[in-house]
């Protein structure tokens, strides 16, 4: 159920992005200074997070997004992935939500912040989990 769950959920990402061609442009950072981030999909079993890889979206436009896994750093920002938690939570009445995070570790302001996928976040001092630790 998962794979099938991931691999439509890629093939819609892909729709959805154009052509899916992967692209390492640096991002447009708004004027507040806040990083728009979007952890989009992730590939591969959470019984080997080590071989997975995640569709991480910089800014609402196309540029900066890439496949990343463990240990990469999210293409056109300060970001490396450091872990990944795989989370579904029951619906009532219905099929459950995954509702897996992300984790981040700025490598400039070593602070660390949680996506969760399918969610944008504009990253500020109110999305910091950790500030200093990875």
């Amino acid at each position: 159920m998962k794979v099938r769950f991931l691999r439509l959920m890629l093939l819609v990402v892909g729709l959805c992005l154009g052509c899916g061609e992967i692209t390492q442009a640096a991002p447009e950072i708004p004027s507040d200074g806040k990083v728009p981030l979007r952890f989009v999909a992730y590939e591969g079993s959470s019984d080997h997070i080590g071989d997975m890889s995640f569709l991480v979206q910089v800014s609402d436009k196309k540029a900066g997004r890439g496949f990343v896994k463990i240990g990469d750093q999210v293409p056109g920002t300060d970001f490396k992935v450091v872990a990944f938690v795989y989370v579904v939570e029951p619906r009532n009445g219905g099929e459950p939500v995954d509702r897996s995070k992300l984790k981040l570790y700025d490598v400039k302001t070593e602070a660390t912040v949680l996506l969760t996928i399918g969610e944008t976040v504009r990253l500020g001092s109110e999305h910091l989990i950790d500030p200093g630790k990875p």
